[in-house]
């Protein structure tokens, strides 16, 4: 779900309501203190969580990435917790959490969108420019689903520095010859060795 956002909209307060858990509960009361969005529901605290949008005049087209950036604090009774799925029904086709899952200590800041702990939305179903909210569902092992709206802030100003996808990891290696083993290493790193060839030698005949 797209809905367009004012300019002014994002400076001010945003108030969710709803009912049920899993919902929009009315438990959940954020504040714009930033440009993302503030607000604590069933123990975990949820700081300035936003989607990073496109730079200003090159917007995002159809089918682009998009990662959502903002600081998770697990408050609940848990000692650890995990993030374990985010949906962003009918705006993306499918978020992708980096190692499938991340890990919310007690009473410890995690911050989303690091080289550990990105989540990205794939796939994106319009063309963004920047200002649009988006509705994600955020599943954890423990606590509550929780249900939010979020903005889509350009990537302008301080945002611009944050990174707008996770590089791609290279795949794929230069052929070489003779075949390639992995040898183990006390140290557990895998070492790899090349075995020649065999080389084939003339055969002689008695006459």
């Amino acid at each position: 779900m797209i809905r367009k956002v004012a300019p002014l909209a994002l400076a001010g307060s945003l108030a969710l309501a709803g009912c049920g858990a899993g919902t929009e509960a009315e438990s959940v009361r954020p504040t714009r203190l930033t440009e993302g969005v503030n607000f604590s529901q069933g123990g975990l605290d949820v700081r300035n969580l936003f989607v990073l949008g496109p730079v200003p005049g090159a917007p995002a087209e159809v089918g682009s990435d998009l990662p959502l950036y903002g600081t998770l604090i697990n408050n609940t009774a848990k000692d650890t917790d995990k993030l374990v799925a985010v949906t962003a029904g009918g705006f993306a086709q499918n978020v992708v959490i980096q190692s499938e899952e991340i890990v919310l200590p007690a009473h410890t800041a995690v911050a989303l969108g690091g080289p550990q702990t990105s989540v990205l939305l794939k796939g994106i179903g319009d063309k963004l420019h920047g200002g649009e909210s988006v509705k994600l569902t955020l599943s954890f092992t423990s606590a509550p689903q929780i249900s939010v709206t979020v903005p889509v802030v350009p990537a302008t100003g301080p945002y611009a520095t944050l990174s707008p996808a996770p590089a791609a990891t290279p795949t794929g290696a230069p052929a070489t010859g003779g075949d390639v083993s992995v040898e183990a290493t006390p140290a557990g790193n895998a070492k790899p060795t090349r075995t020649p060839r065999p080389t084939k030698t003339a055969e002689t005949s008695e006459h």
